[in-house]
C-alpha cells in the first residue's frame, strides 16, 4: 500500500496515537529562519558594527573576536543588555511586520493549518518540533482549539498530563522569547532529564511523524529516538529529495515509512484531504467486509493489538446486539429470512477475525478471538418463541469459528486450531468448549431439522449444514484462498479435524457423535487426507497436529479416528464407505 494511503488510514482508524515531529521545514515557506540562521545573522550585524568583515564565516570571527564559540544566549547578551531589547530583536525574525505583511511571511502555514485541523478533529493531540516560531500555536488558535505548550523544565515539570489535555505542544529547543534556547552543538548533544522523560514517553507510546527535520545535528534528539523499544504504532518519515545518511539509519531502525512529496504544506493537505476523503466515505459507507480485512491484516502485521482488540470488541459486541434484536416469532418466511440475514450482520465481524487466525503470533489475538466468541456463542438472554430461531441466533458464532478454522487450515496453525477448536468458556451455566455448545445444541440441530427449506438446497443432499456453510463462507475467504480448489481443500480439512476433535475429546448423552461435514462423500478428499497422514506419520509425536490438538498423545489421536471412522459408517452417507477409513490409512502410513 501506498505510505501516504497507509498513513491516512491509520490516523483515521487510529486517533490520538499518532505524534508529528516538526523540524524548521516545516516553517521554510513563512519565511521563518532556523536558530543556526539566526546566529549567522546576529554575527554579520555584530561585525558590521565593529566595522568588521566576517569574510563569510560569521562565526569563525565571533570566535576569534571574542574568544568564545558562538551561544545564542551569550550572543544576545552581547548586544542587547535588557529583556526587552532582546525580545525586540528577535521579533523582526519570527513576528510580522509592516514590511513583510502584504507578503503573507511569518504566518502559519498550509502545513501548520492542515495540523491544527487534525488536531482539532481529534486526530493529533500530541506535536512534538525543534522549531524557537509560534506559527503551530497561531494556527491552532485560528482553529479555536485549546492547547498546553511547555519550552522549559520548567513548564514541562508543571504541565498537564497528555491524556488530559486537548493538544500538548512540547518545544524540544526552546521558545525564541526565552533565552534558554537550545542551538549549539553542545547544547544539542545533551537534553535536561526532563525533557528526556516526555520523549522517552512519546516516543514510546505514540506512532511518529517527522516532517521538516534533517536528523543531522540534533544528537540528543536521535539518541531518544535510537532508545525508544516500543513499535506498537509505525513511523512515517517526510522526505522532500533525498534523506541524509543519519536520517536513512534512523528510518532503518525505525523500519519507518518514508514518504516522498515536494513540501511540507503539500504533505499535510494532502494528508488533511485524505483523511477527510475517509472519514466522508465512512459516513455514506460504515466499515465493510474488505475495508474490516484491510484494516485487520494492518493491524495484525503492525502488532496494533490495542487497537485490533478494541475494534474486534466493538464490533462483536455490535453482532450480539444484532442476534437480540432479531424477531423470535415466525415459522419458516422468518427462518429464511434470518438465514440471509445473519451471514451480513457478520461480515464485518469474519474481515476482522480471519487475517487473525491466518496471521496472528501474539498470544493476545488469541484472547481476543476466543473473547468475541464468547460474546456472539456465549449465553443470550432466553425468551420464549420459536425454537428454530432461538437456536439460529447461534449462527454468527458457527461462521466466524468456520472463518477461523479454516483460515488456520489454511496456513496450518495448529495452534489456532486447538484455540478455536478446543478453548474452554462459560456458556448458559456450564464450562464447556464453544465448538461443543454450538455443533450439539444449535446449529446443526436447527439445520438438520429445517434442511428441506434451507436456500440453495440440493435434493437428497447428504449434509446440508455443511454444504450451505460452505456455500456461504466461500465470497469471505477468497483473499487468502482464491480459487474453489484450494478453499475446498481448506473447508474439508478443517471439517474433517473438527469431527475428529468432536468425538475425541467430548462424550454424548446418546454415544459417539461428531459433526458431519462434507469430506464424507466428496471424491476429492480421499488423497487430500492420505497426504496430510501420510506427512504426520513420518513426525509421529512431532507432528504439530498431535502435539497442538491431542496434547501429543498419539494414542489419543488414533482412537479418535477409530471413534470417527466407526460413527461415520454408520451414518447414512453411503460415498463415506468407498474411503477407506482413517485409522487404516494412519497406521499404513506409518508403516
Amino acid at each position: 500500500m501506498d505510505p501516504m494511503i497507509s498513513l491516512a488510514f491509520s490516523i483515521h482508524s487510529t486517533p490520538g496515537v499518532y505524534a508529528v515531529l516538526l523540524g524548521s521545514g516545516v516553517s521554510r515557506s513563512a519565511q521563518i529562519p532556523t536558530g543556526w540562521q539566526i546566529v549567522l545573522d546576529l554575527c554579520e550585524k555584530l561585525a558590521a558594527a565593529h566595522g568588521e568583515n566576517t569574510k563569510g564565516s560569521p562565526d569563525r570571527w565571533y570566535t576569534e573576536k571574542f574568544g568564545l564559540e558562538v551561544r545564542y544566549d551569550d550572543l544576545l547578551e552581547t548586544i542587547c543588555s535588557t529583556p526587552d531589547e532582546r525580545q525586540a530583536l528577535l521579533k523582526q525574525y519570527f513576528e510580522q511586520t509592516e514590511a513583510t505583511r502584504e507578503s503573507g511571511h511569518k504566518l502559519p502555514t498550509p502545513a501548520h493549518k492542515a495540523i491544527a485541523w487534525l488536531v482539532k478533529m481529534g486526530y493529533i493531540r500530541v506535536i512534538l518540533t525543534t522549531n524557537f516560531d509560534p506559527l503551530m500555536e497561531m494556527a491552532l488558535q485560528e482553529e479555536g482549539v485549546s492547547f498546553d505548550v511547555a519550552s522549559t523544565e520548567d513548564a514541562l515539570k508543571g504541565i498537564r498530563p497528555i491524556i488530559h489535555s486537548n493538544c500538548t505542544i512540547i518545544k524540544i529547543h526552546g521558545d525564541y522569547r526565552d533565552t534558554r534556547i537550545r542551538n549549539t552543538p553542545e547544547e544539542l548533544s545533551v537534553y535536561p532529564d526532563e525533557v528526556n522523560t516526555v520523549l522517552d514517553r512519546i516516543l514510546d507510546e505514540f506512532g511518529l511523524i517527522v516532517a521538516g527535520w534533517s536528523g543531522e545535528w540534533d544528537e540528543a534528539l536521535k539518541k531518544a529516538m535510537y532508545r525508544a523499544i516500543n513499535r506498537r504504532y509505525s513511523w512515517f518519515w517526510l522526505a522532500v529529495g533525498g534523506v541524509s545518511e543519519a536520517a536513512e539509519r534512523l528510518i532503518q531502525h525505525r523500519h519507518a515509512k518514508v514518504i516522498r512529496m515536494d513540501g511540507a504544506d503539500n504533505f499535510f493537505e494532502a494528508l488533511r484531504n485524505q483523511i477527510e476523503g475517509i472519514s466522508n466515505a465512512q459516513k455514506n459507507h460504515p466499515l465493510t467486509f474488505d475495508l474490516a480485512l484491510a484494516l485487520s491484516k494492518k493491524l495484525v502485521s503492525t502488532n496494533q493489538n490495542i487497537l485490533l482488540q478494541d475494534v474486534i470488541n466493538e464490533e462483536s459486541a455490535t453482532v450480539r446486539n444484532r442476534i437480540l434484536d432479531m424477531s423470535l416469532s415466525g415459522v419458516q418466511d422468518e427462518f429464511l429470512m434470518q438465514v440471509e440475514q445473519y451471514p451480513h450482520i457478520t461480515s464485518k465481524l469474519l474481515g476482522l477475525i480471519i487475517p487473525l487466525a491466518a496471521f496472528g503470533d501474539d498470544p493476545l489475538h488469541h484472547e481476543i478471538y476466543k473473547n468475541a466468541l464468547s460474546r456472539i456463542g456465549g449465553s443470550l438472554p432466553l425468551k420464549g418463541g420459536s425454537t428454530w430461531l432461538i437456536q439460529l441466533r447461534h449462527y454468527p458464532a458457527l461462521l466466524t469459528m468456520y472463518a477461523a478454522g479454516i483460515s488456520a487450515i489454511a496456513y496450518k496453525r495448529y495452534d489456532w486450531l486447538k484455540t478455536i477448536l478446543l478453548h474452554r468458556g462459560r456458556y448458559k451455566s456450564n464450562e464447556r468448549s464453544l465448538v461443543t455448545f454450538i455443533s450439539e445444541h444449535h446449529v446443526y440441530s436447527v439445520f438438520s431439522s429445517s434442511e428441506k427449506i434451507l436456500p440453495g438446497r440440493i435434493p437428497n443432499a447428504y449434509t446440508p449444514a455443511s454444504e450451505h456453510l460452505f456455500e456461504t463462507l466461500q465470497p469471505y475467504l477468497k483473499s487468502i484462498l482464491p480459487t474453489i480448489e484450494e478453499y475446498t481443500d481448506s473447508f474439508d480439512l478443517f471439517e474433517w479435524l473438527l469431527s475428529v476433535i468432536y468425538i475425541g475429546h467430548h462424550e454424548h448423552y446418546l454415544g459417539p457423535w461428531t459433526p458431519i461435514g462434507c469430506y464424507t462423500w466428496r471424491s476429492g478428499f480421499r488423497p487430500l487426507l492420505e497426504n496430510l497422514l501420510q506427512d504426520g506419520a513420518m513426525l509421529e509425536e512431532q507432528w504439530s497436529l498431535i502435539v497442538e490438538l491431542f496434547g501429543g498423545n498419539i494414542q489419543l489421536f488414533r482412537d479418535s479416528l477409530t471413534k470417527t471412522d466407526e460413527f461415520l459408517l454408520h451414518t447414512r452417507i453411503r460415498p463415506y464407505e468407498n474411503l477407506v477409513p482413517m485409522l487404516s490409512m494412519y497406521k499404513q502410513s506409518s508403516e
